[in-house]
């Protein structure tokens, strides 16, 4: 996660000055097709709609498989990442933030915006709260949270464990 999580640092450090002008459909393909790039350079094929996924969104805003083809015909070995997107308030991240608990992936990724600092940190902390109550998670499961702060232009960092925020 902390080659994904530099990699995400650089790409979003320039996003803030564009990102609010261009709208939250735009930035959510462009933030997929980073993603994309990552998961491709990882050799994972890549499941997600508007963007230059390999294949249609499947299950999750966006997914990193492992496949392999065998007498023709791909399978799915694993999945190592999920991501969700959620630009509109609490009850709407929540919604999409619970799929991600479920998620029987390594790798957890939940893209949010807020408008201040506090609220982005309250937002984060409400969702560790869930994470820590979940009674079925998987092994060394790795949460990234990546919150948009409205007031400020700039993106913040956040995993889980280890929940260090880190403002972009």
């Amino acid at each position: 996660m902390d080659e994904i999580r530099q990699k995400i640092r650089e790409f979003l450090t320039d996003v803030p000055k564009e990102f609010e002008t261009r709208g939250n459909g735009a930035w959510t393909t462009e933030i997929k097709n980073e993603f994309v790039r990552l998961g491709h350079s990882k050799r994972y094929t890549v499941c997600a709609n508007r963007c230059q996924a390999d294949d249609h969104e499947w299950l999750y805003d966006l997914m990193w498989l492992e496949t392999e083809t065998v007498a023709g015909n791909d399978l799915v070995r694993g999945a190592v990442l999920a991501m969700e997107i959620e630009w509109g308030g609490w009850e709407d991240i929540l919604y999409d933030f619970e799929k991600l608990l479920v998620a029987n992936t390594k790798y957890k990724v939940m893209i949010f915006q807020e408008y201040q600092e506090d609220n982005v940190k309250t937002v984060a902390d409400k969702l560790i709260e869930r994470i820590q109550r979940f009674t079925n998670p998987i092994p060394q499961e790795r949460y990234l949270f990546i919150a948009y702060d409205r007031q400020a232009h700039r993106f913040s960092l956040r995993n889980f464990p280890e929940a260090q925020a880190e403002m972009l």
